[in-house]
């Protein structure tokens, strides 16, 4: 199976040929949605799954179709033309960037730097030496805490001593790997910034495509803190406070409310209870985007959309509107959050189907009135593809076994040892716990 496909790369799949179209920034304008729900019907089986990196994917496609979806995504500028570059535009931002909500506190709206980081990539003669599934992550230093998602490299937005000067300049909390490093970037130089240390990081690889993961395996997380600060200047080294705050920020926070703008319009969250849309759903929702919202649809790492701007008289026109077509949308005020992978109907490893259960768990659990967010994850093998992050709830399937595993707090990873239950004693079993 081809790791980390694109579009030219498609990964072979139980229901057919995958494509994943990396959309950097997860911003979808209507009519480029639009175009995507069409494709995905006429080409492929009509499903598209959301993904924790804020991309699509469409499935069900064929040796046959895929040559005509190729050029119909390239003359709609969806994907890139150098199948390199289309793999390597793994650029994560927070969903709510830009918004400007007094709740939010963001200090940034990366959604620039995004667009530059993929410029760069595209133009960048080094990019082949990247492994496909190497990340980036802008944090504007919002709530969302963006940053906590799985990276190679992060850039945080941070108020450091002396930030309310007139002479100060934005700086960047780099980390590698999920780990906070003394240095700070300053927005000047940010993508200048990014090319010293991929140069620099790539040489202590090797011959091996970069990855910041196996590189902090091989040399030693502090060896290469140590290396990548030898070549910055004194300058851009944070404040110890600054290296604090970035370690002890609060995890991930999916947004689970309307949530109001400073202009008085509102942001407004849908969750596609098994973190995949049908065509027919992506063509409404469009519509809906359209009809009601500032045009972009905010694709969300936790497998959902966010749709921003919409006036207070018309959020239960949008809740009316989305619930006719199955999304979650009070729903997702709640405080229960299911996610799920492919499962073993669309994936070679998978172990028992996911889809259908996560809305049997849903019904089953929907009124249990949780007093604080609980989040199950259904992973049909130890991968976690849907998700790397701890969820309260981890129900595992083992690879080429039929063993399925029930773990509290942990995520999916290999020699996880959690109470054995089958497929049909998923429900029973989590009920205990609810």
């Amino acid at each position: 199976m081809t790791i980390c496909p694109g579009i030219h790369d498609l990964a072979e799949m139980k229901d057919g040929l995958l494509a994943r179209l990396r959309l950097p920034g997860g911003l979808l304008s209507s009519e480029k949605a639009e175009i995507i729900a069409e494709l995905a019907r006429e080409y492929g089986n009509g499903e598209i799954d959301l993904t924790n990196r804020a991309n699509l994917q469409l499935r069900g496609i064929t040796a046959d179709t895929k040559p005509a979806l190729v050029a119909a995504l390239l003359d709609a500028q969806l994907v890139s033309k150098d199948p390199i570059h289309d793999r390597r535009r793994n650029i994560t931002i927070d969903p709510l960037s830009g918004l400007n909500f007094a709740q939010q506190n963001e200090l940034v709206d990366c959604s620039f730097f995004a667009k530059a980081i993929d410029a760069f990539l595209k133009a960048w003669p080094l990019r082949e030496q990247l492994s496909p599934k190497f990340s980036f992550v802008l944090d504007g230093g919002g709530r969302t805490n963006i940053a906590a998602l799985p990276h190679d490299l992060a850039f945080t937005a941070l108020r450091e001593p002396g930030a309310e000067s007139d002479d100060y300049e934005q700086k960047y909390t780099l980390s590698i790997n999920g780990s906070p490093t003394p240095y700070a970037y300053p927005e000047s130089v940010l993508i200048g910034g990014i090319e010293i240390t991929l140069k620099k990081l790539i040489a202590l690889s090797g011959e091996e495509p970069l990855r910041m993961k196996s590189l902090t395996e091989k040399k030693g997380r502090e060896a290469v803190i140590e290396e990548i600060g030898k070549f910055l200047p004194i300058s851009w080294r944070a404040a110890v406070e600054v290296e604090e705050q970035l370690k002890t920020h609060p995890i991930l926070q999916p947004l689970r409310a309307p949530l109001k703008e400073s202009n008085g319009r509102y942001c407004l969250p849908l969750l596609a209870p098994t973190g995949r849309l049908t065509h027919d759903q992506l063509s409404a929702l469009a519509e809906i985007n359209r009809q009601y919202t500032y045009g972009q649809l905010r694709l969300t790492p936790w497998q959902g959309i966010i749709l921003a701007g919409v006036k207070e008289p018309d959020i239960n026109a949008v809740w009316s509107r989305a619930e006719a077509i199955g999304l979650l949308t009070k729903e997702a005020d709640q405080t229960l959050t299911i996610i799920s992978c492919a499962g073993a109907s669309g994936c070679i490893h998978g172990v028992f189907e996911t889809k259908n259960k996560a809305l049997e768990i849903r019904d089953a659990l929907r009124n249990k009135g949780q007093q604080t967010p609980r989040t199950i994850h259904l992973s049909a093998c130890e991968k976690g593809c849907a998700s790397r992050e701890k969820s309260d709830c981890l129900i595992m399937g083992k690879r080429g076994s039929d063993e399925i595993s029930l773990h509290n707090n942990a995520a999916p990873a290999k020699g996880l040892v959690g109470e054995k239950i089958t497929a049909d004693t998923i429900i029973p079993a989590l009920k205990k716990l609810f």
